[in-house]
């Protein structure tokens, strides 16, 4: 669990490398 809202990450990977995302998950 972390404090970044899944609606967010969401946006984020639109902008980002998904290898750079998957530090979100």
């Amino acid at each position: 669990g972390n404090p970044i809202p899944s609606k967010l990450v969401d946006k984020v990977i639109e902008y980002l490398p998904k290898d750079f995302a998957r530090l979100f998950d």
